[in-house]
């Protein structure tokens, strides 16, 4: 499986994984909308944004904000 590194600042690198709760593994986020909306996500949340405001904002679970959050 090829790995994908994102860098969101000079300290911060995230392997970006999303969870697939039928198979029960992750696999890599290939999707290039997907990984800008977690990066963005991330963002938000480190300048204080709360979870539940982020889900409302982008139309997702405050359980896939996590997701998110967790890479």
């Amino acid at each position: 499986m090829n790995r994908i590194e994102i860098v969101i600042s000079s300290t911060k690198t995230i392997d970006m994984k999303n969870w697939d709760s039928k198979d029960k593994k992750y696999y890599d986020i290939e999707s290039k909308l997907i990984r800008n909306r977690a990066k963005e996500v991330s963002r938000l949340h480190e300048s204080g944004t709360s979870v539940k405001d982020l889900a409302a904002k982008y139309e997702l679970s405050e359980s896939r904000i996590r997701e998110y959050l967790k890479q």
